[in-house]
């Protein structure tokens, strides 16, 4: 099953509302090409962002793992990540056009839980695409804190907001 955050699912109403146009079978083939040149865009990247969470380190790899420094946890919280494209029904009719979304999708264990939407993991959770670009994120080449090679992260990380270079400060042995 997949799920949605009530701000994605505002998106596909608006999308739909809006009458973004459906695609033709050659904008389809085009929209998977430019599905896997955006995720090349996040293969082998550390991201930090700030958020209602508090700040969270994650690192994709190139085999679509995702490593989440998730702060005041001890262990590293391990899933996967893709990129994909929905396509949507306008309406409940029969063949009813389809409409495209970009999404980015998570998946962690069935043994995690996410605290700000009360859901256990092990299912995908999908978001539109342009949500997680234009987040307040800062984002480098590499895995400078090693998160695809631990078990436990380098120490607990807090809440509040902080920069790279005062975690790698902190983090003994990343360099």
């Amino acid at each position: 099953m997949i799920r949605f955050s009530r701000a994605a699912l505002a998106v596909l109403v608006i999308a739909i509302l809006t009458g973004i146009s459906a695609a033709t079978p050659a904008q389809a083939e085009s929209l998977q090409q430019q599905l896997r040149a955006i995720e090349r865009q996040h293969w082998d990247t550390t991201s930090m962002s700030y958020s209602p969470h508090g700040t969270q380190v994650e690192y994709l790899s190139r085999r679509g793992r995702a490593y989440l420094w998730y702060p005041g946890n001890t262990g590293m919280v391990k899933g996967r990540f893709k990129i994909d494209v929905m396509h949507l029904p306008v309406d409940k009719t029969p063949n009813s056009p389809l409409y495209s979304l970009v999404v980015i999708c998570f998946k962690y264990g069935a043994n995690t839980y996410n605290p700000i939407t009360k859901t256990r993991g092990g299912d995908w959770e999908c978001m539109p695409y342009s949500f997680y670009r234009d987040a307040d994120r800062d984002i480098v080449s590499g895995d400078p804190f090693r998160l695809s090679k631990r078990r436990n992260v380098p120490f607990v990380l807090s809440r509040d907001k902080t920069s790279f270079s005062r975690l790698l400060e902190q983090c003994t042995d990343c360099r």
